[in-house]
């Protein structure tokens, strides 16, 4: 396994966290517009979020994930009184199926446990890859509304039973027929 780090962000990654932000938004790809306009609307939208988050979770931490020095993704978290809440996690398509989230978010895991606090998440409803990906890591869906499943891992429940499959997290035949 490839040594995974993390460390905070700079002005510097501006481009490497548009990136990941593009690679983790695939549903910008298919909006029938013009190149140049694509881009612009991904970087407004990049911004937007940055902006959205710095201004809601404050204290928050936003790190570059590294492997072997080499930035992957991003990493941002707010560590709350009652909760650590993973606001985004993404990584670079050359870096996935590595093991590298989990070994990111299992440090997570780490610290919810040594702290007594659940992890909460949330994941679009379009974003079955990411779903599938965190009930695999032990997080249960906890309610949904028209957009997002709200996910929350808790130690004492990760260790009680492992979870169930979600037939949500299960791509339909007529999706998986047309990749």
């Amino acid at each position: 396994m490839p040594e995974v780090s993390l460390r905070p962000v700079t002005a510097d990654d501006d481009a490497i966290l548009l990136e990941v932000f593009r690679v983790s938004h695939p549903e910008y790809e298919f909006l029938p517009m013009p190149e140049d306009q694509k881009s612009q609307l991904i970087q407004s939208q990049y911004r937007l979020q940055t902006g959205s988050y710095w201004s809601a979770y404050p204290d928050s931490t936003h790190d570059v994930i590294e492997i072997d020095g080499r930035a992957a993704g991003r990493i941002w978290v707010a560590r709350m009184e009652s909760e650590i809440r993973v606001l985004d996690i993404g990584l670079l398509p050359w870096t996935r199926d590595q093991g590298v989230g989990s070994a990111v978010i299992d440090r997570i895991k780490a610290e919810a446990t040594e702290a007594g606090k659940p992890i909460t998440s949330t994941v679009l409803r379009t974003n079955a890859g990411s779903l599938r990906w965190q009930i695999r890591m032990g997080f249960r869906i906890t309610r949904e509304d028209e957009f997002h499943h709200y996910m929350e891992w808790r130690a004492d429940s990760a260790t009680a039973l492992k979870p169930e499959p979600d037939p949500r997290a299960t791509p339909s035949a007529s999706s998986a027929a047309g990749s």
